[in-house]
């Protein structure tokens, strides 16, 4: 493997190769590891937060850039918008969180049918009127099922 150096973030340029310590989902590039080939990888990549980073002197075409001065104190600049790259991420384990809750969901209820069916066999002959209310309700909630996700009712149906 080679050796790679860490800088400051500040030291930064075109041409560097860098590789960034993050799970992919916390940052907005493809890769973990890449030459830096854009003003706009810059930016993302200050937006990132980082004090430092590491880069690998062999693959850069430059070496970092000087330490520059301390700007004059101003205002602080509004923050970064986030890249349509990590907002689709973002939204992507949002999508995948909600569904995996629904699924959850629709498995505990599944699993109640199931024990209510148990019920309506046991009871079917001592209490008719008891038995015939849950038969009524358990269709009742499996319809409702059907009708808000019928793709995760299918799928764990088929489970």
């Amino acid at each position: 493997m080679a050796e790679t150096l860490t800088i400051p973030i500040d030291q930064l340029q075109l041409g560097l190769y860098v590789h960034l310590d993050l799970k992919w989902f916390e940052h907005p590039f493809a890769f973990s590891h890449f030459k830096i080939k854009s003003q706009d990888q810059l930016d993302a990549l200050h937006a990132l937060g980082l004090s430092h980073i590491r880069y690998d002197p062999a693959q850069s075409d430059v070496a970092p850039a000087a330490v520059p001065a301390p700007p004059p104190v101003e205002k602080p600049a509004a923050p970064p918008a986030e890249s349509p790259m990590l907002a689709a991420k973002r939204a992507m384990m949002e999508r995948i969180r909600k569904q995996r809750q629904d699924a959850a969901r629709i498995e505990q209820a599944f699993a109640k049918s199931g024990e209510t069916i148990r019920a309506i066999e046991r009871n079917l002959f001592s209490r008719p009127e008891e038995t015939m209310r849950l038969a009524g309700q358990l269709v009742d909630q499996i319809t409702d099922s059907f009708l808000a996700m019928p793709e995760l009712a299918i799928h764990v149906m088929g489970e």
